[in-house]
């Protein structure tokens, strides 16, 4: 399941939630991983329940990818960023009609790109005398040489729909499956679809090319690729070319090629110490918090975890579970007013412990309303704050309008004799 189906099931499962205790609850979520060279926006401590997060590569030119706090959790793919590859051009095209047993050959060029210096890239179709097009629905392998061998987890290819609108580029499948290594496996992440000023739309293609495992990462590292395979086909019959090629490889440092991640996710309520700055942490709860994981496979017999950059610069490792050892007293399911007068309307900034189970902490607030808006009025603080164990506020109350005026009323016509008397 991706990661905006998952969002969508657990804000679905939030509105639930809400319903069936009668209130509203709304979590927060600590800094996401922010990968090496890249700018996170908007990039703080803390985040609000249902606040989405954006990243972009300092290097590699890729697609902006997006994050969201759901029930102090960030649902999305783990952020990654590579390094540009500026030195490595195609040095080969063949394309190949392979919808028959036979492959039919359309193009097999040796090529030599001229030079350029405006970005890092290792095709543009303004670099080459050769225009790499076709016209079909049919299914057509692309396979492109590279001047050297590379281990390769990123790229990124566009092609040129010619004659095509985005409006009705959107109503044709154009599909794409990727191939860089028999260790590594390809994913399409990202699609996109910009005008074009020659009549037409660029279509951009994003993959990643995960290692299969630490094994497979080393022989890649070992027997690196020349090739990149690419098998379009179209759900109609169209023009279509190659028009660009992005090529990243992962940040690593040292005689091992030890991976480079950045800075791994903050937790709530955890201490973190940089071991080795963006590739080693280790992990464990605040003073004020409890340790309660069950196992600890990072350095087990302890209360620390680590957290370790590895292949394809992932994130490896645990984070220990902890809870609050001071709270402040939140409704029970049989019983969800806190005070029965008036009626609990949300929790702001509570903390997730899991996406059932969560705490008031300092700083969580809570709001109250009468139980009728209207016919009665709140006076008093409607939100209380939560601080050492104990919620903060004056104490509401909760009085009928009609009560009031008749207060009102009544005092207006005390002032008034008490002025007469005194003219008197």
């Amino acid at each position: 399941m991706n990661s905006t189906k998952v969002s969508i099931l657990l804000f679905i499962i939030g509105l639930v939630a809400n319903e069936a205790i009668g209130y509203e609850v709304n979590g927060f979520c600590g800094r996401p991983e922010k990968p090496f060279q890249s700018r996170l926006k908007p990039d703080k401590a803390r985040y609000a329940e249902g606040e989405v997060v954006t990243f972009q590569c300092d290097q590699y030119w890729n697609y902006l990818q997006t994050k969201q706090c759901v029930r102090g959790e960030w649902i999305g793919d783990q952020f990654r960023c590579g390094k540009a590859i500026a030195d490595n051009d195609l040095n080969y095209v063949r394309v190949e009609d392979i919808t028959e047993e036979t492959p039919n050959v359309l193009f097999d060029t040796n090529i030599t790109l001229t030079p350029d210096y405006k970005f890092a890239n290792s095709f543009l179709s303004s670099r080459c005398d050769t225009k790499f097009e076709v016209t079909t629905d049919r299914r057509i392998r692309w396979t492109l040489g590279l001047q050297r061998p590379v281990s390769l987890p990123f790229f990124r290819i566009n092609f040129h729909l010619l004659n095509v609108s985005v409006d009705e580029s959107l109503q044709i499948n154009l599909t794409a499956d990727a191939r860089v290594s028999p260790y590594r496996t390809c994913r399409h992440v990202f699609r996109d679809l910009k005008r074009l000023w020659r009549f037409g739309t660029k279509v951009e293609l994003n993959f990643e090319c995960d290692a299969n495992s630490v094994g497979d990462a080393v022989e890649d590292e070992k027997s690196p690729t020349n090739e990149i395979i690419i098998e379009t086909q179209s759900s109609k019959e169209i023009a279509y070319k190659l028009i660009m090629v992005l090529l990243a490889q992962g940040y690593d440092i040292g005689d091992d090629r030890q991976a480079v991640c950045g800075e791994p996710e903050e937790h709530y309520g955890l201490d973190m110490r940089i071991l080795w700055p963006n590739i080693n942490y280790s992990i464990q709860c605040s003073g004020d918090w409890e340790y309660v994981s069950y196992t600890n496979p990072d350095l087990p017999d302890t209360t620390i975890h680590k957290r370790q950059c590895v292949y394809d610069m992932r994130w490896n490792g645990t984070y220990p579970s902890c809870v609050p050892k001071t709270v402040c007293p939140i409704p029970e399911e049989e019983n969800n007013q806190i005070n029965p007068e008036f009626k609990t309307v949300r929790f702001n900034d509570v903390f997730y412990f899991n996406q059932t189970k969560w705490y008031a902490i300092d700083g969580t607030t809570v709001e109250y309303q009468c139980n009728s808006a209207l016919t009665q009025v709140l006076l008093g603080d409607a939100i209380h704050v939560c601080k050492n164990g104990q919620w903060v506020g004056t104490e509401p109350n909760c009085f009928d309008l009609s009560e009031l005026k008749v207060r009102k009323v009544k005092n207006r016509a005390s002032d008034e004799s008490s002025n007469g008397l005194s003219e008197n």
